[in-house]
């Protein structure tokens, strides 16, 4: 099947969020988990994972979060769209010989794979990359399987962490951030077929130096994220405040296939590449 042409705001997108990676993706090492919110993005597909399941993960860059998934179900596909990362997490793989880990390049909102794929399909700071966030959270229901569980990365809209990351990815050329309500998130997930389990939830005292500059010090940072216990979760995940915080992680059941269908593409793979 050949590549459907795909808006302008979605090629400059992804051209901008390739070189902002491709900047970011050295950081990205195993000594990310020191930190309590990767930690808690894996204990979400951890407590949904079962040791025969397929699964994918949307953007994918240098397979960090795929290595550490690896040995807790059958096989998990990465799909990017940057070459440079693809190659990095392939060379990981190889280098700890790990052999169910998989790679294809693809974008977010044309996944190349058929419908009803994966058991789980989850996606970590991608989903606010992507222009059109509905199709891209329609492609990773449409390569769900019936029952199969998606993890969707939601960034709150019109926070004062929104603002300010928006800023700085126009100024970086991006056509701006992707985000919703969370009203707009149940109606998106319910037009498609996804029953809402879960709501993780991240962010809520980290709108506080965006809001007012001068408390972004360091006292509010040890305070917030302690390693040992993370205020800012604790209070994120309180119920009066759960439609404020700055992300939620979205873990929802494929319950039904009435859902609009967006033509995918067959990619181009890398080494070791997964088949659609």
């Amino acid at each position: 099947m050949s590549r459907p042409n795909r808006p302008l705001t979605t090629r400059i997108a992804e051209a901008v969020s390739t070189r902002i990676m491709e900047t970011l993706s050295p950081d990205y090492t195993e000594e990310t988990f020191r930190q309590f919110a990767p930690r808690m993005k894996v204990e979400t597909v951890r407590r949904r994972l079962r040791a025969r399941d397929r699964v994918l993960e949307v953007g994918c860059g240098n397979g960090l979060y795929m290595r550490v998934l690896s040995g807790l179900c059958r096989e998990i596909v990465g799909v990017d769209i940057t070459d440079s990362l693809l190659s990095a997490a392939q060379s990981a793989f190889r280098d700890r010989a790990i052999d169910n880990c998989l790679l294809a390049k693809g974008s977010a909102t044309a996944l190349p794979f058929g419908p009803d794929q994966f058991d789980l399909v989850y996606s970590f700071s991608t989903l606010v990359m992507v222009p059109d966030i509905e199709a891209a959270a329609a492609e990773m229901t449409r390569v769900l399987r019936p029952g199969g569980v998606g993890i969707f990365d939601i960034m709150n809209v019109g926070t004062p962490t929104y603002r300010h990351w928006n800023d700085w990815y126009l100024a970086q050329g991006h056509p701006g951030l992707a985000a919703l309500s969370w009203t707009e998130t149940q109606r998106l997930l319910s037009r498609l077929g996804m029953q809402i389990l879960d709501q993780p939830a991240f962010g809520l005292v980290d709108h506080l130096k965006y809001w007012r500059p001068a408390l972004n010090r360091p006292w509010l940072e040890r305070t917030s994220h302690h390693p040992s216990f993370d205020l800012d979760h604790w209070l994120s995940n309180l119920w009066p405040f759960r439609r404020l915080p700055n992300k939620w992680y979205v873990v929802a059941r494929k319950e039904h296939d009435e859902r609009p269908h967006l033509t995918g593409w067959t990619g181009r793979a890398c080494t070791g590449q997964a088949q659609p």
